[in-house]
């Protein structure tokens, strides 16, 4: 590992961020424009076309309601719930960027 590799996953992982947050607000826009009939622009060598799909189920709160559902207190469910979530779970490594105070240059993240 070097200072090289180091500086460049964290700006890669600053780009990352950037780059979803940019995707969710342009995303936001276009699903608006296309579900309001505006049309896709065709002039480009991509296509944007709207289709629907099935949300993620919670499977935490689908659970919670089934138990609730079959006669089970809340008391009971939130006991449960806590017992499971308070056993020690397997950990993996997770890289943080964060800005080195000691460095003196200029640090700059944008989108290309």
């Amino acid at each position: 590992m070097n200072q090289r590799l180091v500086t460049r996953y964290a700006r890669y992982a600053a780009l990352r961020t950037l780059i979803e947050k940019w995707l969710a607000e342009k995303r936001e826009a276009i699903v608006k424009a296309l579900e309001a009939g505006r049309e896709c622009p065709n002039r480009g060598p991509y296509l944007l076309e709207l289709s629907y799909g099935a949300k993620n189920v919670d499977w935490k709160r689908e659970f919670r309601e089934h138990l609730r559902a079959n006669g089970w207190t809340d008391e009971w469910v939130e006991e449960k719930f806590a017992k499971i979530e308070a056993q020690p779970r397997e950990r993996y490594p997770k890289l943080l960027s964060k800005i080195n105070p000691g460095y003196r240059g200029k640090i700059v993240v944008r989108l290309p």
